[in-house]
């Protein structure tokens, strides 16, 4: 942000555009960790048979996907699989957990420079 700040202030498109690119790559990096850390949250709950926890937990998931969808989708996330775990009209867990979401998300991680050891894994 501050490298962001400063190429506007010395009028520095270039500098501009390079920061904002890194601050959208953050941004993804986060938040896929957080939409696949909550699927993963949703299919420990309904293995322990906690269904209500597994809804709070897909809405939450949701919640962090709608933050980044309009970065990702355009560099190649693919929304329709992230929409079918993440969505409320879904019962949760009908349609996958994080290796799915991982999988929806990785075009776009390919497309913003973004590795997987970036991403790394849970534990």
């Amino acid at each position: 942000m501050i490298a962001g700040r400063d190429a506007l202030l010395n009028i520095d498109a270039a500098g501009a555009e390079a920061a904002a690119a890194e601050a959208v790559r953050g941004l993804a990096i986060t938040y896929s960790q957080a939409a696949i850390r909550y699927a993963s949250l949703i299919e420990g709950d309904l293995a322990d048979g906690n269904d209500a926890k597994a809804k709070e937990h897909q809405a939450e998931g949701l919640a962090f996907w709608r933050v980044v969808e309009a970065y990702m989708v355009p560099a190649g996330a693919d929304a329709d699989a992230m929409d079918a775990v993440f969505n409320l009209d879904n019962p949760p867990g009908a349609n996958g957990f994080g290796g799915e979401v991982r999988a929806a998300l990785e075009p776009a991680w390919d497309a913003l420079g973004i590795a997987a050891s970036d991403i790394g894994s849970l534990q």
